[in-house]
């Protein structure tokens, strides 16, 4: 599974640069918790890249989200309550790679 780059993912959420506060810690916490949930499992490289975005991106965001809810300033956005599990928007996703659990 190839790393993502912080620049890659600045371009992706719209940060001014990887630098911005926020981006790296976003994109290592999102790379480790994916890491953990995938396990030995082999996931298509365009399919890991997207989760690592999108849950790196939902991390990042958590800062202007208090509460969970994040409310975009338009007159004309919706709320959105953010998950509390931040793999949440990539289980499906991820499924069809990741072996049945057994209880």
């Amino acid at each position: 599974m190839e790393d993502i780059q912080a620049a890659e993912f600045a371009a992706w959420i719209g940060a001014p640069g990887e630098s911005s506060p926020g981006v790296q810690d976003a994109l290592q916490t999102a790379t480790e918790l994916l890491k953990k949930h995938i396990g030995e499992s082999d996931i298509p490289a365009p399919v890991y890249k997207h989760a690592v975005l999108t849950v790196a991106s939902d991390l990042y965001h958590r800062k202007d989200a208090p509460g969970g809810v994040l409310a975009p300033m338009s007159d004309m956005g919706a709320t959105v309550r953010l998950a509390r599990d931040p793999l949440t928007p990539v289980y499906a996703t991820l499924a069809p790679f990741i072996g049945a659990g057994i209880a």
